[in-house]
This record gives structure tokens, C-alpha cells and sequence, in this order.
């Protein structure tokens, strides 16, 4: 259980685990300067639809070489934004708390940064907001993070490909649908069930 700072790669809506990790920390430090990872979840997010997970993958522009994740762009020539808002409208429109959740990050989406780390920071601080979380958050060079006293590094433990190291057991709620891998699952899953209620199961 994190109940440190915690110094994070910010993810696209991070998974349910990820976001508790995050309200457990006192401080957030966000990492950008490293290079970026391919099929991580800092371009990647799982909800949840009648027949299974299905993956939200936000295009980016390859430089041909390999490139700081501050710098990694999105591509917007690919109508991915449209396909994303429909995808989460059709697995979350019938949850309580969705239509409220999307006032928040709609407008986020609409405004499309250029840059990938922005929009997922920008994503997460509406998560933030939707469920009233203060947090003192700030970016950080990687090789600074030692620097920052009593901080829990977690850079390395979400990985679609890998079992995340933390030994939390995840939140326990009502899902629209079963699910047999709720460790992949985005928070837009809980959040839009759950709506503020969320705070009851992100604390436990």
C-alpha cells in the first residue's frame, strides 16, 4: 500500500490500481523526460463492453528513432478521438455517474494537445476534480526522484504485458458487465459506476 509521495509515468486514464496508488500519495511526481515505452499504458486504456475489455490506443507520431515521451505527439490525422468518446459512451452510458464524468473530460479530449504526456496529465487532473482530490502534483526530471524525500518509485509496476507488483487487492463494486481481468481495467470504469461513492473503495 503507497501512502508516500509517488513518482509515476503518467498514464492514459490510468487503471483502477494505478488511480488508488495515486489517491493514497500525499505528493505526485510526474516523469516525462524518459524515453517512451510502445504498448504501455501511456497511449493505452481498457473499458469494459458486453463481451469484454477493449482497448482505447491513442495514435502517435513516430519519429523513426526513439524519443523522449515529452516530445511523443499525438496524431491526429487518425479520428481515434471520435472512436474513443463513442467506445466510452456506448460501455458507460447506462452507469450512473457517466454523463457527469464525461462534462469533465470531454472538453479535455476537445482541446487536443499536441503532446501525449499533456493530454494524460490533463485527463488525470479532471479524475482529480470529478472527485474533488487535492493534490500537490509536480513534474520532475527522473534521475532527480531520489532527490525527493520519501517517495515510492512506481515508474515500473503497470504494464499491460505484466501483473502489476503491488499486492492491494483491488476494489470490490458492481460492474455493468462481468470481467475476468478487472487488473486492466481503466478508472473510468469506477469512477462512472461509482461517481464520488469512489472515494469509499480508492481509501480502503
Amino acid at each position: 500500500m503507497i501512502e508516500e509521495n509517488i513518482g509515476l509515468v503518467p498514464h492514459y486514464l490510468p487503471t483502477v490500481s494505478c488511480f488508488q496508488a495515486l489517491y493514497r500519495a500525499e505528493e505526485i511526481y510526474w516523469i516525462v523526460d524518459g524515453t517512451y515505452e510502445k504498448q504501455s499504458y501511456r497511449n493505452r486504456a481498457y473499458v469494459l463492453m458486453a463481451d469484454g475489455l477493449y482497448p482505447l490506443i491513442i495514435p502517435i507520431r513516430h519519429v523513426g528513432r526513439k524519443q523522449l515521451y515529452k516530445e511523443t505527439k499525438i496524431d491526429y490525422s487518425v479520428p481515434w478521438m471520435r472512436r474513443h468518446l463513442r467506445t466510452m459512451a456506448t460501455a458507460y452510458g447506462q452507469s450512473p455517474y457517466y454523463g457527469a464524468l464525461a462534462e469533465v473530460l470531454v472538453p479535455i479530449f476537445q482541446q487536443q494537445p499536441t503532446f501525449l504526456c499533456d493530454l494524460n496529465i490533463a485527463l488525470l487532473n479532471g479524475c482529480f476534480h470529478f472527485l474533488q482530490m487535492k493534490k500537490t502534483v509536480k513534474l520532475v526530471a527522473g534521475d532527480k526522484l531520489l532527490t525527493c524525500l520519501d517517495t515510492f518509485d512506481a515508474r515500473g509496476l503497470w504494464h499491460p504485458k505484466k501483473a502489476s507488483l503491488l499486492s492491494t487487492p483491488l476494489p470490490d463494486y458492481q460492474r455493468l458487465f462481468p470481467c475476468n481481468h478487472p487488473e486492466k481495467l481503466s478508472i473510468l470504469d469506477l469512477l462512472a459506476m461509482q461517481g464520488p461513492y469512489a472515494h469509499n473503495l480508492l481509501g480502503k
